[in-house]
């Protein structure tokens, strides 16, 4: 599945003519990268979000234009990605731990800096950081009003966790119906969580992402007895290597359609909020589960990428 895997995620990546727009501007990017202080992957990302705002004949033949638009863009956005960046990871202690560390244990997280053991909490993370994390730090920019759970990994005594994740129940008919065809099953949407958000600061240690999922998982177990899977999304488009899934026992189950809306400025934003869409072609997204009981567990280590299912255009316009 591994293989096979990575081979899906590429095939879903940028297409020939993004590359072609991003290999020919790299510097550029990395000019970006450092005048607006960000990372690498921050302005990628950013850029790749709004270049399907632009016909596939302006990537080609307008890319200084696009380049200038694309520009004032990232301004506005890194101000303010850095402005809650700066304040959140020095609250979450991030910016005080020596570079390169793993996380370890099991149910009882540790950083062990040469002899130096840090334990690492897993906990319940305050409504406000939340939504700050959700709509100004992680890509999408938006917070799910829906979350029925919010839970980081904590230096100690600290406020801000250092990594968050966050779930709602899966109301989508689409990503529910596509899982049960595929697997044979007859799952309610109550029985399935989404995973909808997360994210990490630079800079942590190694691990942390799929300890904070394996910790939800035991967790979702005891609170939420009757759930069954966790569903959530991966966008290859935006470089997203998927590694961190895999490592923790999702499996891709299905493709959807991706669109990409903007606002009257011009700014990507979810597509409940958008009054125009994109004008250039993008591949779909890849939807990844993960079973929390035996029997949802097997069917999924049984599953095969090319026994993923198609979610029409029809059916993901339903919802």
């Amino acid at each position: 599945m591994a293989d096979n895997f990575k081979a899906l995620l590429l095939e879903l990546g940028p297409n020939k003519l993004t590359r072609e727009f991003l290999n020919k501007n790299k510097d550029w990017v990395e000019a970006s990268t450092r005048h607006f202080d960000v990372s690498l992957n921050f302005i990628i990302q950013q850029t790749l979000l709004h270049l399907p705002a632009y016909s596939e004949y302006d990537i080609r033949s307008r890319g200084e234009i696009i380049k200038n638009d694309i520009g004032k863009k990232l301004s506005a956005l890194s101000t303010d990605y850095m402005s809650h960046y700066r304040y959140l990871s020095v609250r979450s202690g991030i910016d005080d731990l020596t570079s390169g560390l793993s996380l370890k244990g099991r149910n009882n997280v540790y950083i062990d800096d040469c002899g130096v053991v840090t334990p690492i909490s897993y906990d319940h993370v305050k409504s406000k950081y939340a939504k700050e994390i959700q709509e100004s730090l992680h890509y999408i920019r938006k917070a799910r009003e829906d979350g029925v759970l919010h839970y980081g990994l904590y230096l100690p005594d600290k406020e801000v966790p250092y990594a968050t994740v966050s779930f709602s129940i899966c109301k989508r008919g689409y990503q529910v119906d596509a899982l049960n065809r595929l697997i044979g099953e007859d799952l309610k949407p109550s029985q399935v969580l989404s995973m909808t958000r997360a994210f990490a600061f630079d800079g942590a240690p190694r691990n942390s992402m799929s300890k904070l999922f394996y910790l939800s998982h035991e967790y979702i177990k005891r609170v939420f007895p009757d759930c069954r899977a966790i569903v959530t999304a991966l966008n290859p488009y935006l470089q997203f290597s998927g590694s961190v899934f895999s490592g923790s026992s999702y499996a891709p189950y299905a493709l959807s359609p991706m669109e990409y809306w903007y606002n009257k400025e011009g700014f990507y934003v979810p597509r409940s909020e958008g009054l125009y869409r994109q004008r250039s072609t993008t591949p779909p997204i890849v939807w990844l589960v993960h079973g929390l009981n035996p029997e949802i567990a097997v069917s999924i280590e049984n599953l095969d990428v090319k026994d993923v299912i198609n979610i029409t255009s029809e059916e993901y316009g339903n919802g």
